[in-house]
């Protein structure tokens, strides 16, 4: 696994199109990355991400569903205090277990 300093290195080849303060950074623990806001549309923090997930555990804590759903296989929705609901990415919005889960799907909760 890289460093952090070697991936501090590497964010500029990685993207050359992103302004410095666009670019993920490491984080200060070592097997971190932490991303700014992503696009609204697909772009190269989401191509990096496919890459990564093919060696390492990608976690995404975001309020922004539809982009985390374009580059994640499994899905936990969580509410503060609760552990709602879990299954794979596709199986959530389409058949959710949990009401609160199908209410913030369909934005009937806040």
């Amino acid at each position: 696994m890289e460093s952090p300093d070697d991936l501090k290195k590497r964010n500029y080849s990685i993207f050359p199109g992103l302004a410095p303060g666009r670019r993920p950074r490491p984080g200060r623990e070592s097997g971190r990355i932490l991303f700014g806001p992503w696009s609204p549309r697909r772009g190269p923090v989401e191509d990096l991400i496919e890459r990564l997930k093919t060696r390492y555990t990608v976690v995404i804590v975001t309020h922004n569903t539809p982009q985390a759903a374009r580059v994640s296989d499994d899905t936990a929705f969580m509410v503060p205090g609760e552990f709602v609901e879990f299954d794979v990415t596709e199986k959530i919005p389409a058949d959710p277990r949990r009401k609160l889960t199908e209410d913030h799907i369909r934005g009937r909760s806040g």
